[in-house]
């Protein structure tokens, strides 16, 4: 089954946090929050459940793929390649973003951009992420 799972900085100390995302809309505002795993339920009824208000520009979802560590790959972190793979030489750099010409994830890279699917996920570490670590970018990539 498939995880949907989002990632945010959170407004209130700028800490990642990960879980299931609620937008709430109020009047003219509108609310992006992210719920934690960490809930207790009493009968039917939900007795706590862990949440943050995030800042919106930050969220992004999980891909459903993992790096060679096992770590979840989220839209935006930046990947570096442990092997060639596709047209991706290895310790090239680029970062998961979602396409909607491909419909799916894919690998920008300087290089161009490539599938990033369930074969050459393992094949990549995360190395940061585009909000905190651009400046890894920087030289190596053209958007």
């Amino acid at each position: 089954m498939r995880e949907y799972i989002f990632r945010g900085k959170r407004v209130k100390d700028g800490a990642w946090v990960e879980g299931s995302l609620l937008t709430v809309q109020i009047s003219d505002r509108c609310a992006y929050l992210i719920f934690g795993s960490e809930f207790r339920l009493d009968g039917e009824d939900v007795k706590s459940m862990s949440h943050a208000a995030v800042d919106p520009s930050t969220v992004r979802q999980f891909t459903g793929l993992r790096d060679r560590s096992g770590a979840r790959i989220f839209e935006g972190d930046i990947l570096k390649a442990a092997k060639r793979v596709s047209c991706i030489p290895t310790g090239k750099l680029g970062y998961a973003k979602w396409s909607d010409v491909m419909c799916s994830y894919e690998i920008r890279t300087a290089g161009g951009a490539y599938l990033l699917d369930a074969e050459c996920g393992p094949s990549f570490d995360i190395v940061g992420n585009v909000f905190d670590d651009a400046a890894l970018l920087r030289g190596d990539l053209n958007d």
